[in-house]
Parts: structure tokens; C-alpha cells; sequence
């Protein structure tokens, strides 16, 4: 029993010093100030509904693939999710919020085409309410 708690705080903390804050980091340094509310409050429900689907599904998961695989599955999105972060996400250290806009302005432009095209259909009403509201909230010019 011993070696399970451990092995659970042991995961818990190594989580929060790595992949924990990264959303949360992300979503508070990319976003310009005049859509940072609605971003960061679509974000928050992304990041929370995701969580919630994936506790629904674990249990059919591991009951249709059994332990293992279903570790493995979880461990080549783990793998993923290393290579999307580090092909993705371009270096903010020591940039001010406008160029890190920018940047991040590029990579939309480029990106979203494809990723409209990919985006699963019950998704696309809350990116376009997201995008509503951040330009309903943006200050006029």
C-alpha cells in the first residue's frame, strides 16, 4: 500500500512541475490583453471538459483494452503531447507580449485552415462562440 501512495505522489508532484502548468502558462502569456478574459475563459472550459470526458471514458477504456494497453495508449499521447509542445510552441523567454502576438498571430494564420478541417463538429460552436466574444469584449480602436 505503501509503495502506491508513493508511487501516486510521486507522480502528482512530478505532473505539477511539468506538463500541470503548461495550459495554464500558455494561456496566460500568448493572449493579447483584449481577448486575455474570454481566451483564458475558453480555455478554462476546455481544459476542464476535457478532464471530464476522460474520466468518463478511463473505465471503458481499461475495460475494453485491459491495463496495459490502456497505459500505453495513455503513454503515446503522453509522447505526443512532448512533440506537439516542442514543434508548437515557440520560445517566449525574454520576448514582449506584442512579439509573442505576432508569432503566435503566423502560426494562426497558417494553422487554421487545416485545423478547421479537423476539428471534431461539437467543438466548432464554443471556438466560434470563443471567437464572438473576444471580439465583442476587444476595446474599439
Amino acid at each position: 500500500a505503501w509503495a502506491s501512495v508513493t508511487a501516486l505522489l510521486l507522480y502528482v508532484g512530478c505532473y505539477q512541475v511539468s506538463f500541470g502548468p503548461i495550459a495554464w502558462l500558455i494561456v496566460g502569456e500568448v493572449f493579447p490583453m483584449e481577448v486575455r478574459s474570454a481566451a483564458v475563459g475558453c480555455a478554462t472550459i476546455t481544459n476542464f471538459g476535457s478532464n471530464f470526458l476522460v474520466s468518463l471514458a478511463l473505465p471503458i477504456v481499461q475495460e475494453t483494452l485491459g491495463l496495459g494497453k490502456t497505459y500505453l495508449l495513455f503513454a503515446g499521447l503522453a509522447v505526443a503531447a512532448i512533440g506537439s509542445i516542442a514543434f508548437t510552441l515557440p520560445e517566449t523567454k525574454g520576448k514582449t507580449l506584442e512579439e509573442i502576438t505576432e508569432e503566435f498571430r503566423k502560426y494562426r494564420e497558417w494553422l487554421q485552415p487545416s485545423v478547421m478541417r479537423l476539428m471534431p463538429v461539437p467543438l466548432l460552436p464554443l471556438c466560434h462562440w470563443c471567437s464572438a466574444t473576444a471580439e465583442n469584449s476587444a476595446p474599439a480602436s
